[in-house]
């Protein structure tokens, strides 16, 4: 099944609906034109109001997987997408130094050091829709 030729708002508003999402004149016009325009959707509101119904649904529709990120007051880009260990960062840098080494993968092997960063949820997220489209793949 392909998904359906979304031409106006009318025809997403129907589609919406078919797959159980009612979605007023004013919202389906925001959701069409950040298709039209592939643009990101924004949604906020209040919790129950439908914004991840409203992505399930649309994913639906356009048959592609929803990627969920969680957000929540204060949750900077920075936190979502990778966090840095300065800790580590700097034992990088001092044991390189000691070292004479700029072969950072060396060093790390050598002094059993952690990585300088660690992704966000974002990233998770990411990498188990690729795990999931490579077990798709592979029945």
């Amino acid at each position: 099944m392909t998904a359906p030729a979304l031409s106006s708002i009318d025809a997403l508003v129907l589609a919406l609906q078919g797959v159980g999402y009612f979605a007023d004149r004013r919202l389906a016009t925001a959701v069409f034109l950040a298709l039209k325009l592939q643009r990101p959707l924004l949604l906020e509101g209040e919790p129950g109001v439908g914004k991840t119904a409203l992505a399930k649904a649309l994913g639906e529709v356009l048959e592609r997987s929803l990627i969920r990120l969680q957000c929540y007051d204060g949750l900077e880009q920075r936190e979502a997408l990778y966090e840095w260990n300065y800790a580590a960062q700097l034992l990088h840098m001092r044991a390189a130094e000691g070292k004479g080494s700029a072969d950072m993968a060396q060093v790390e092997r050598d002094q059993r050091l952690g990585p300088l960063h660690t992704f966000g949820d974002a990233w998770r997220a990411l990498e188990g829709v690729g795990k999931r489209l490579a077990a798709q793949a592979a029945h």
